[in-house]
C-alpha cells in the first residue's frame, strides 16, 4: 500500500481565516468511498428542535418566564418568520456540503476563542500512576512511549485502523488524520490550524527538558521506518546532558497566554530569521510533543491521580513545570519525574477526544509488555537544540505569562479520585446505562450542594456523520430534577425514589439517544444564530431570552471517559464505541479540564468494572462553589442511587 498524506489537499477560507487542510488517502476515490460511508450531518425539524428546547429551560424557569419563552417560540416558528427564514437558509447551506456545522464549529468554538488555551480548552488526560525511580527509568518509559506513538502514527498514515461503530453505524475516521503533525499557529483575530502537508511529512518530534526545546529526527534516513527505542534512549540521555544545568528560556510558556497577546509575541518573535526557521521548519512541523519533566516541589502531599491532573493541565504553573510545554501542538506527552505522574494534553480544535483515548490506549499497551530495560544505540543524530533571539519584549512576555500561570495554578481547585464501591458492572447487572446513572449522579450531587438544579453539559458525538464533532446531551431534564427534589424529601418512600430515579435514567438516554442521531436541540440553534449574524438580520428574541440564558449557563461540564474496546492484538485491534464516549480509555485514567463558568464545575469521569474513576475541578476564587462538598456529594449521591436498584419498581423495571 502506497503511503497515504499524498492525494488530497484543499484550502478553506473562512471570514478571515485560512484553514489549511489536508485529506490523505491512496486516491480521491478512496477519499470519497470512506467519506461516503457515513451520511451527512442531517438538519433537524425545526418544530422538533423546539419542542425538546421548550422541555430542557422547564426546570429553570418561573410560570411566568416559561410563558414568556412560549410566546417568544410561537412567533420565532409563525409561518413566514424568523425562524422559517434562517432554517431554509441552513437547508440550503447543507445542500452544499458534508457537514453544515463542521467549519463553523472549528471557527467559533476554537480558532475564535481567545482565552487560553491551558484550563480553559485543553484536558488533560491522566493515564495510570507510573513511579520511576531515577531519571534511567523515566527516559526508559519515555523511549518506549515514542515508539508506541509512531507505530500508531505508521497505522494512521497505512489506513490500519479498522472502521470504528456505534452499534451498526460507522463512525466518521477522519480525525484520526488530524491528530498527529497538527499545530495550532496564533493569529487575529483567529488562529490558524495547520495540518500535515502530504507532500512533506513530519520527520521529527519536539522533545521538551528543563524549558529547553530540542528536535528529534525520529525516522530512518531515507524511509519512514521510525528509529529504535534504544535510539531515542540515547538521544534523551543526549537531551538531558544538554539541557542539565542553567534552565531554557521557557518560551512554551506562551502558548499558555491569551490568544491575542501570544499573537503579537509570536509576530516579534518571528522577526529574527533563525527563530522563524525555528518555529516553522522543526516545532510546528513536529508530529507531537514530548516533555520530559523534572522533579516537582508543590509543597504540600497531593493525591496521587490530583497531583497528576495538575501536572497535565497546567504544569503546577510558569515557575513550574508550565513552562516545559508547549500547547499548541495537538497531542504532547508528559512524562514527570518520580511519582509525578503521565499523560498526555491535547489542542482540542482539530479533533474530538475519541481518537486521543485510542491513541492512550494504544500506547499504554505498548508499555506494560515493553523492556524495562534499553540498550543505549550510539548511531543516531543528534538532537537539535533549537535556539531563540529572545528581545527584551519577548522576554517580558514570558515572565508575564509565567506570572498568570502561576496564578492560574493557585485558582483551580483540582480533585482526582477512584470511587471504590462499585463499577459499571454493578450497573449493567441492574440494566441501566451507566453513562446515564452517573449524569444524575452529578446532577444530584450539585442539587444537594447547592438547593437547586444546574444545567449540565454532556458531550455527544456527531461521529454517525461526515466531519461529525459534538452535540450537548442537556441532562438537567425536569424528570432529573424531580429525582433530586424525591430523593431529598424524608416524606419520599424508597419505591418512590426507585421510580424516580427510573424516570430519570431513560429521559437521559432518550435525549442522548436525539443527540447522536443528529437531533439535538444546541448546534441546530447555534446555526440559526450564526446565519442570523450572517445575513445581518436582526438577532430572534429566542437567543435574548432570559430562559435560553440559563439553559446555556453551564455550571456542570462533564466528558465520560469511559471505553468498550479493547486493543486485541499487535495489529488488529477492534472498536465498538458505545455512543457517548468522547474520549474511549480502557486503562485506569481518566480525564479533567476546568469549568466553563465562574461559578461551575468540570467533572470528567471513567465507568470502570468494579469503581469509578472522576476528574472534578472548581474555581477556588469563587466564593459560590466548593469541590470538597460536591465531591463528598457525589460519593454519598451514588451511594444513596444504588441503594435505590435494590428497591421494587411501582409498575416498572429500570
Amino acid at each position: 500500500m502506497k503511503q497515504l498524506w499524498q492525494t488530497l489537499f484543499k484550502k478553506i477560507t473562512v471570514g478571515q481565516r485560512m484553514q489549511v487542510q489536508y485529506v490523505s488517502a491512496n486516491a480521491l476515490r478512496e477519499v470519497e468511498q470512506k467519506v461516503n460511508a457515513t451520511p451527512s450531518l442531517p438538519v433537524p425539524s425545526l418544530k422538533q428542535t423546539l419542542e425538546k428546547y421548550l422541555r430542557s429551560v422547564t426546570p429553570f424557569s418561573s410560570e411566568a418566564d416559561l410563558e414568556l419563552t412560549k410566546n417568544i417560540i410561537e412567533n420565532f416558528s409563525r409561518k413566514n418568520g424568523a425562524g422559517e427564514e434562517l432554517q431554509e437558509l441552513l437547508v440550503k447551506r447543507a445542500k452544499g456540503t458534508n457537514n453544515w456545522l463542521a467549519e463553523w464549529w472549528l471557527d467559533t468554538a476554537y480558532l475564535g476563542y481567545r482565552d487560553p488555551l491551558v484550563v480553559f480548552s485543553s484536558p488533560g488526560l491522566v493515564w495510570p500512576h507510573t513511579v520511576f525511580q531515577n531519571v534511567t527509568e523515566q527516559l526508559v518509559y519515555t523511549s518506549n512511549l515514542i515508539s508506541a506513538a509512531l507505530e500508531f502514527n505508521e497505522k494512521i498514515e497505512k489506513d490500519l485502523i479498522p472502521q470504528e461503530m456505534s452499534g451498526k453505524d460507522p463512525l466518521c475516521m477522519l480525525q484520526y488524520k488530524k491528530i498527529f503533525g497538527t499545530h495550532r499557529i496564533p493569529k487575529k483575530p483567529k488562529d490558524l490550524l495547520q495540518l500535515q502537508d502530504p507532500q512533506n511529512v513530519s520527520r521529527n518530534i519536539i522533545v521538551l527538558f528543563n524549558n529547553s526545546i530540542f528536535s528529534v529526527d525520529v525516522f530512518e534516513q531515507g524511509s519512514r521506518k521510525p528509529l529504535s527505542a534504544g535510539h531515542f534512549l540515547a538521544i534523551l540521555k543526549d537531551i538531558v546532558e544538554q539541557g542539565s544545568g542553567d534552565s531554557g528560556p521557557g518560551l512554551g510558556v506562551l502558548t499558555t497566554e491569551n490568544r491575542d497577546n501570544w499573537a503579537d509575541v509570536y509576530e516579534e518573535l518571528k522577526k529574527d530569521e533563525t527563530n522563524r526557521r525555528n518555529l516553522e521548519e522543526y516545532v510546528e512541523k513536529a508530529l507531537f510533543v514530548v516533555c520530559v519533566d523534572q522533579h516537582l516541589d508543590t509543597g504540600k502531599e497531593l493525591h496521587s491521580n490530583t497531583k497528576c491532573s495538575k501536572l497535565l493541565l497546567h504544569g503546577f504553573g510558569g515557575s513550574k513545570n508550565g513552562s516545559n510545554r508547549w500547547f499548541d501542538k495537538t497531542v504532547q506527552f508528559i512524562v514527570g519525574a518520580g511519582c509525578d505522574g503521565v499523560g498526555v494534553a491535547y489542542e482540542h480544535s482539530p479533533a474530538e477526544g475519541g481518537p486521543i483515548g485510542v491513541l492512550t490506549d494504544f500506547v499504554h499497551y505498548r508499555l506494560k509488555d515493553a523492556p524495562k530495560e534499553l540498550e543505549p544505540q550510539t548511531n543516531y543524530t543528534k538532537p537539535k537544540k533549537l535556539s531563540f533571539t529572545i528581545s527584551p519584549a519577548v522576554s517580558a512576555a514570558i515572565s508575564l505569562a509565567k506570572k498568570r500561570l502561576d496564578c492560574l495554578n493557585e485558582d483551580l481547585e483540582v480533585i482526582g479520585l477512584t470511587f471504590p464501591y462499585f463499577g459499571k458492572n454493578r450497573l449493567k447487572t441492574a440494566k441501566i446505562s451507566p453513562d446515564s446513572f452517573i449524569q444524575v449522579a452529578i446532577q444530584y450531587a450539585f442539587y444537594k450542594t447547592h438547593k437547586q438544579p444546574a444545567a449540565q453539559y454532556e458531550s455527544g458525538t456527531l461521529r454517525k456523520f461526515t466531519e461529525g464533532r459534538t452535540d450537548i446531551i442537556r441532562t438537567c431534564s425536569q424528570e432529573v430534577v424531580d429525582f433530586c427534589k424525591t430523593m431529598t424529601d424524608r416524606m419520599a418512600s424508597p419505591q418512590q425514589k426507585h421510580e424516580a430515579l427510573r424516570k430519570a435514567i431513560q429521559a437521559h438516554k432518550e435525549y442522548a439517544t436525539e443527540v447522536i442521531n443528529g437531533r439535538g436541540v444546541d448546534r441546530h440553534l447555534l446555526g440559526l444564530k450564526l446565519l442570523a449574524q450572517a445575513n445581518d438580520m436582526a438577532l430572534p428574541d429566542i437567543f435574548m431570552d432570559k430562559s435560553y440564558k440559563k439553559s446555556t449557563y453551564f455550571q456542570l461540564s462533564t466528558s465520560n471517559v469511559s471505553s468498550h474496546c479493547p486493543i486485541v492484538n499487535n495489529v488488529d485491534f477492534r472498536y465498538n464505541l458505545c455512543f457517548l464516549i468522547q474520549v474511549p480509555t480502557k486503562c485506569d485514567g481518566f480525564m479533567v479540564y476546568g469549568p466553563l463558568v465562574k461559578d461551575g464545575y468540570a467533572c470528567c469521569y471513567n465507568p470502570r468494572d468494579e469503581s469509578i474513576n472522576f476528574g472534578t475541578s472548581a474555581w477556588r476564587t469563587c466564593s459560590y462553589t466548593d469541590l470538597n462538598e460536591f465531591v463528598s456529594n457525589l460519593e454519598q449521591g451514588l451511594l444513596e442511587m444504588e441503594s435505590c436498584l435494590n428497591v421494587p419498581a411501582l409498575n416498572s423495571k429500570l
